[in-house]
């Protein structure tokens, strides 16, 4: 349990560096950025495809709210067919609106001036999709273990949860102050 919550602080840890220096620490290591696909879109041009991808996949505030509510109820999610079957659904949706996302990004062509957030934001989409993935694991059997560790999935849930809501506060930061300095207008808010 230790080790995953510091492997945990190691990829939130590096994905902030990330968006500050360009490299991404992991495991002690770091490595560098490279740039897969560069086009010749602008700034404002690759912010509306962006914008596109994030809007149409992201975890909305409603949904998070609706997921937060259902999980507090703990094992009674197990008990209740109905509120198991709501929860799974999104659950689901979630998992598949997150690989959507990583699978737009990987198309998306990078610009210079926007690689380390589009890199940051594909990160994220796949931590994200990773993490409702082991959540509807849990839902449909609380003592599912990870595979690799033998650990419970559930004592990893809200660690894992916590560093992704960090890691998308700084996302939204880091990506006003790249609009700002980019001279992009900010997008109509679609963030929970």
């Amino acid at each position: 349990m230790k080790s995953i919550r510091v492997q945990a602080l190691i990829t939130a840890v590096g994905l902030v560096s990330f968006l500050q220096t360009g490299a991404i620490a992991q495991g002690g290591k770091s490595l560098a950025a490279s740039t897969p696909r560069t086009a010749k879109l602008t700034p404002a041009q690759w912010f509306a495809g962006f914008d596109q991808i994030v809007s149409s996949n992201i975890c909305t505030a409603a949904e998070r709210h609706q997921l937060e509510d259902a999980l507090a109820k703990g094992v009674s999610i197990v008990l209740d067919p109905q509120l198991k079957m709501s929860v799974q659904n999104l659950l689901a949706s979630l998992v598949s609106r997150y690989k959507v996302a990583e699978t737009q990004f990987s198309h998306l062509p990078q610009t210079p001036q926007t690689e380390r957030l589009h890199k940051a934001y594909s990160e994220y989409f796949a931590m994200g999709g990773q993490l409702f993935a082991d959540y509807l694991k849990v839902v449909e059997n609380p003592l599912a273990a990870d595979p690799s560790t033998g650990t419970p999935l559930l004592a990893q849930l809200l660690p894992r949860k916590v560093q992704l809501a960090n890691i998308r506060d700084a996302l939204v930061q880091f990506e006003a102050q790249l609009r700002s300095q980019l001279g992009v207008a900010p997008s109509a808010p679609y963030r929970g």
